[in-house]
């Protein structure tokens, strides 16, 4: 292998981002059908790290982008992937930069769910308790001086 193609290699098949991810190595809770493990549980857990992570938009799009087929990339199963990507190209869009991913167990999340007219999952209705008991508490606070 030449320098260049070592670069390629790098730039191409495994990039920065992807060796600094706080997933990179765990491929038996990223890949719960290869190993054999139970998807819904392992899912959650990706889930749970992809939540917290600084690369989660951008491992989102390259998974839709290349189209990954098989394990968990920026917090979405294949099912997952497979409508936005067909969403993406019933709007026209090629590739790009996903802005506006909203996840459930966050206040966006809560309304999302109110919008579309979905019952509200648990995770996205504790969110939205706890944020209405932040609000009041600042409330409080801002009275209370």
């Amino acid at each position: 292998m030449t320098t260049s193609d070592s670069i390629i290699s790098r730039l191409y098949v495994n990039p920065e981002w992807m060796r600094e991810a706080p997933c990179a190595g765990m491929t038996d809770v990223f890949y719960p059908e290869q190993h054999g493990n139970g998807e819904r549980a392992q899912g959650e857990q990706a889930r749970a790290i992809c939540n917290g992570c600084p690369h989660r938009v951008r491992c989102l799009e390259y998974a839709i982008d290349n189209g990954e087929l098989h394990g968990f990339w920026g917090g979405t199963s294949p099912n997952e992937r497979r409508v936005i990507g067909r969403d993406r190209r019933d709007m026209g869009w090629t590739t790009g930069r996903l802005r506006n991913i909203v996840r459930c167990g966050t206040v966006p999340g809560y309304r999302k769910h109110h919008r579309d007219n979905e019952d509200v999952c648990a995770m996205c209705a504790n969110a939205y308790a706890e944020y209405q008991v932040r609000q009041r508490h600042a409330k409080r606070e801002r009275m209370a001086s």
